[in-house]
């Protein structure tokens, strides 16, 4: 039975590149990387500020067929680059090959998707749309600029790019090779997310030629229609559209205008571009994705073309969610508090961030974000844990527009379960398969508690798909606490998840003395200190403490 103590009780974000702040981040190596492969750094996720983006808006056109009102479109243009100093060094080409190349080698190129990102006015970073995968088909290997920053991308490209690496199928040492805003959306070399498997290898690579898209599928018109059952199979290329400049809106990122808009962006919003070249047997992925931040600036009328996008920072490797510590504002509890990759790595890599904000006395709103970099056997849960008698209010999910044909693109639905706050897949319609989160995607995950934050906690991720590391996925975060969860075992200050007898006495001590720990409440017995330790607080923690919560 609870016992209370009166009178307190216990209560309840390659068009461009965006960003104000210099940014820069760490490039680790994935663990245990293959010992063969290639290392293609993306030097631009676009080339420049012209001729490298598409903006199609929304009407049905020859571009971009079937495009929902009042949304628009973008393709994004990419610059890659291979930083090997010579030819003799480890994997200093970079294969290149195209899909049914005559040389029997078609799988064995890189896999190309773009994804665009909001940080909305209240500082939550969301991905809202994702690019279907380009697959590359050949490599220029010229002597061009990398884009110039100070974030440690490989020079590579400027002028000493030897003749004898213009191969095609492959892009040679020291070279650069840009695909366009045009190339990138071109419907020929367009094929969907769910066929690559992203920790592919060059003796298994992460797609292969049967079975493809582009061995089941023909085009007829404007639309994607099944091949013959005849053909479903037959390693023979089926999926020929009529125009290979043209592409399906929801080929690409499909973004509705409502979503960009000044009530949701704000004046400190921003949009982030990110593009992520996935290369079979890679040793580092890491410097395969990069991203810029942009401003975007609604038309006063009509919607926005490519010109209301304008860059906003520099070049920057590595995905998004590891430099949101540089992207929020300076007043607020940034993203930087906690980005870990959750353990296991041993098949692949999905990181966390976590953003914890005071919205008012008494209350947080707990932020976090999820990014698949390589992990084949997707996500489908993620939980946050919670203390007893924890108050939570206003859970939320966003997930992507990334037209995945055969999933069930359903939101997850999150819940207080137990003693955890948990997000789940729904159970998929029939004959689709269930809503795990891919490789190349975030999904942001948020609710409103009256309990305090403690540092060194751990949410859960669950795989969708067996694989062999047994159990769970895990990551630090910072995750609610008990008002009476001060110190760790032993005293340490920070709170455990456990309410013991050395709370009990660290906080009496303190009381006792005046300490900072036992300044647990403001006046009245809300939650959160007020700078004095009054009798509210010692009220607060005796209620909290009976309650084991």
């Amino acid at each position: 039975m609870s016992t209370l103590v009166k009178p307190a009780l216990f209560t309840a974000s390659t068009i461009a590149l965006l960003a104000g702040a210099a940014m820069s981040i760490d490039v680790p190596q994935l663990p245990n990387p293959p010992v063969a492969g290639i290392d293609v750094a993306v030097s631009a996720v676009a080339a420049g500020p012209s001729g490298t983006r598409d903006i199609f808006v929304g009407t049905t056109t020859s571009a971009a067929p079937g495009l929902p009102a009042s949304t628009i479109a973008i393709s994004v243009g990419t610059t890659s680059c291979n930083p090997q100093p010579s030819q003799t060094s480890p994997y200093a080409l970079a294969d290149w090959y195209a899909a049914w190349h005559s040389s029997g080698q078609g799988e064995k190129h890189p896999y190309i998707v773009s994804q665009i990102y909001r940080l909305r006015a209240n500082g939550r970073l969301e991905q809202i749309a994702g690019s279907w995968v380009k697959h590359g088909w050949l490599a220029a290997s010229a002597s061009q600029a990398a884009v110039a920053g100070a974030n440690g991308q490989a020079a590579c490209g400027t002028g000493t790019c030897p003749s004898s690496s213009a191969r095609g199928t492959q892009l040679g040492s020291n070279c650069a090779d840009t695909y366009g805003s045009g190339l990138n959306r071109d419907r020929f070399w367009l094929g969907p997310r769910t066929e690559i498997l992203s920790r592919g290898t060059p003796s298994a690579p992460g797609w292969t030629q049967r079975g493809s898209w582009f061995d089941r599928m023909v085009a007829s018109g404007a639309s994607d229609v099944p091949a013959s059952a005849a053909n479903l199979t037959d390693n023979v290329r089926s999926y020929n559209p009529q125009s290979g400049s043209a592409a399906q809106s929801n080929k690409l990122n499909e973004i509705p205008v409502a979503e960009l808009s000044g009530a949701i962006l704000g004046t400190t919003g921003r949009v982030f571009m990110e593009s992520y070249y996935v290369v079979n047997g890679d040793a580092n992925k890491l410097n395969n994705l990069a991203h810029r931040r942009f401003r975007y600036t609604a038309p006063s009328t009509g919607l926005p073309t490519a010109s209301a996008f304008a860059f906003d920072g520099p070049h920057t490797y590595g995905p998004v969610i590891l430099s949101m510590r540089d992207l929020t504002d300076a007043s607020k509890t940034g993203w930087g508090d906690m980005q870990v990759a959750a353990e296991p790595q041993t098949e692949g890599i999905v990181y966390v961030a976590t953003r914890v904000v005071q919205t008012a006395p008494g209350q947080w709103r707990y932020e976090y974000n999820a990014f698949n970099l390589d992990l084949d056997r997707q996500v489908r849960e993620f939980s946050v844990p919670l203390p007893a008698n924890a108050s939570v209010t206003d859970i939320g999910f966003n997930q992507p527009r990334v037209f995945n044909p055969g999933m069930d693109n359903a939101a997850w639905t999150g819940s207080v379960v137990g003693d955890a706050v948990v997000w789940s897949a729904p159970a998929p319609a029939a004959g689709l398969a269930e809503n795990g989160l891919r490789w190349g995607t975030m999904f942001s995950f948020w609710f409103s508690s009256s309990n305090p934050p403690r540092d060194n906690g751990q949410v859960a991720l669950v795989p969708l798909l067996a694989g062999s590391a047994p159990g769970n996925l895990s990551a630090g975060s910072r995750v609610p606490r008990s008002v009476a969860d001060i110190v760790e075992v032993g005293g340490v200050l920070g709170g455990d998840g456990l309410i013991t007898g050395d709370d009990f006495i660290a906080f009496v001590n303190a009381f006792s003395e005046g300490g900072a720990q036992a300044d647990i409440c403001e006046v009245g017995g809300v939650p959160g200190p007020d700078g004095l330790v009054t009798g509210d607080d010692f009220v607060l923690f005796i209620n909290a403490f009976a309650n084991g919560g």
